[in-house]
């Protein structure tokens, strides 16, 4: 995983992690694409060091984490949506890759490991963290819990009116997040105030009945509220632990040193998790924080330091022949993704994976190669708005 490339957990469109998704993060994941077909590396002091252009968490750059970006923001203009949209990011793929960066101590820069796990646990029961989901005391909850919204509250029927508009605004919002149609959106809100009019208030399971029957995903868009997530205690042996391997302690050894910590610190650490290694029973990385706090470095300390960003191991070769532009590759002129034959062989691919019919993909590809074959590549932008025409 390069140092300097993360993924963002808590909205993987929004690239420069600053709560939303622009035009900007479209524009940052396309110059980090160009950087990379380039050959540059990023210095730890850029402006890059916060980038998370590894939209689609598989761990590289490529135009297709540029073109995740472009789909959620014509998404967002064709609807006319201006509030959150949920990520195109399929579920799964986000956990796979939270758990990958935990387990190899790999967090993006101000991301702490109870911060990393706890968007962990709303993916794993449905949630999604970038629409505010979280889960309280062991349940998973995406809208504020009203206790006395569904009672019977015929002596303040003003501060029920308040109520349901609320729960409306709420389902409302929640169902423009995934797309669903306007009209859709207007029949359950008609559904609610109705039932509210003839003075039997429709509640939460009802509203999602109601859904199913006109073809909604309710169980992706509106999650049950479960009450059967047991919540992991630190002191549960049960709880799944992150065990110090060489690998993880390399890492460790690297922020400690970042953060300015004592070599006497270090050594201890170093010299206890490579004796517990070796006697094949090593230490839960739980056990390595408490320890440091024993030592006097303390776990958010610990947490809050990036690793230091490490240079590429192709970076210093090319200082040799840095100043020979004839042997480096120009990067492109304008800040666009050109559809190549390794790009277009990719993209096809993902294409096919993600449901696009034979016969979209048969005319795209056509006009692809067709492209390439007069030496004059299609833009990435090209084929996304391309693939709209189609219905793709």
């Amino acid at each position: 995983m390069a140092g300097d490339l993360y993924h963002n957990f808590a909205m993987p469109e929004d690239v420069d992690a600053n709560g939303s998704v622009t035009p900007i993060d479209a524009l940052i994941a396309i110059n980090r694409i160009n950087q990379s077909v380039a050959g540059q590396s990023i210095a730890p002091s850029s402006n890059f060091e916060m980038v998370m252009a590894d939209v689609n968490a598989d761990e590289s750059i490529s135009p297709l984490d540029a073109l995740a970006v472009i789909d959620i923001l014509n998404s967002r203009s064709v609807n006319g949506q201006t509030g959150s949209l949920a990520s195109r990011v399929q579920p799964e793929r986000r956990i796979e890759r939270i758990q990958r960066a935990v387990e190899a101590n790999a967090l993006p820069p101000g991301w702490t490991i109870d911060k990393a796990q706890a968007i962990l646990e709303t993916l794993r029961v449905g949630g999604r963290p970038e629409l505010g989901d979280r889960v309280v005391n062991g349940s998973l909850r995406w809208i504020s819990d009203e206790p006395k919204l569904f009672e019977d509250s015929a002596q303040v029927p003003e501060r029920e009116a308040i109520h349901i508009e609320s729960f409306i605004a709420a389902v409302s919002e929640r169902l423009a997040a995934f797309n669903v149609s306007s009209e859709v959106i207007v029949d359950i809100s008609k559904f609610i105030r109705d039932g509210f009019s003839a003075g039997t208030p429709v509640d939460p399971s009802q509203v999602r009945e109601r859904l199913a029957d006109m073809g909604v995903d309710v169980d992706t868009i509106m999650p049950q509220p479960r009450t059967d997530i047991v919540p992991v205690e630190p002191e549960d042996p049960v709880a799944e632990q992150i065990l110090v391997t060489k690998t993880i302690l390399e890492s460790i050894v690297a922020r400690l040193q970042y953060a300015g910590a004592a070599s006497e610190v270090i050594d201890a650490i170093k010299e206890e998790c490579l004796d517990a290694i070796d006697g094949g029973a090593p230490l839960a990385l739980e056990q390595v924080q408490e320890r440091l706090g024993q030592l006097g470095f303390f776990r958010d300390t610990f947490n809050a330091v990036p690793p230091p960003v490490r240079p590429a191991p192709e970076q210093e070769p090319r200082k040799e022949h840095r100043d020979d532009r004839s042997e480096r590759p120009e990067p492109p002129i304008v800040a666009a993704v050109m559809v190549t034959q390794t790009v277009a062989d990719s993209l096809l691919l993902r294409l096919a994976e993600s449901g696009v019919s034979d016969e979209i993909l048969a005319i795209l590809k056509r006009e692809i190669f067709d492209a390439i074959a007069i030496d004059r590549p299609l833009s990435l932008l090209h084929v996304h708005i391309r693939l709209r025409e189609l219905g793709g």
